[in-house]
């Protein structure tokens, strides 16, 4: 039998839960998911253990496919307040979406230089 729950890092069971939802989510039965969602996060804990590391924003996956077309508008010259009309979005909006678009294409050419191969 593992740990008592109490025992087990917040962090870790924080992660071990959100693996359980994903799973869960997938179909598989609840009390499978959050055994497995558990073994997850064990095999990342044995992977890392002692390290610390930085997490990273993911920026490509919370960039949306309406997103990136609002970019792709803009930068192919068409106004960007013909763009905040079509989509009824302010101004700002667009100028921010079009940055945060920028720098998930710039943060996934950058991972191509130095990719180890």
């Amino acid at each position: 039998m593992g740990k008592p729950a109490s025992r087990i890092p917040e962090l870790i069971r924080d992660w071990a839960e959100i693996a359980a939802e994903v799973l869960a989510d997938s179909g598989v039965g609840k009390e499978r998911s959050q055994e497995l969602g558990l073994q997850v996060v064990r095999r990342v804990c044995e992977a890392y253990a002692g390290q610390q590391f930085y997490m990273p924003v993911w920026l490509a996956m919370r960039i949306t496919e309406r997103d990136r077309k609002i970019a792709t508008e803009v930068a192919s010259g068409r106004s960007p307040d013909a763009v905040a009309k079509t989509y009824q979005l302010h101004l700002t909006t667009v100028y921010a979406i079009c940055r945060r678009v920028a720098a998930a294409e710039l943060a996934e050419r950058q991972q191509t230089l130095f990719a180890d191969d």
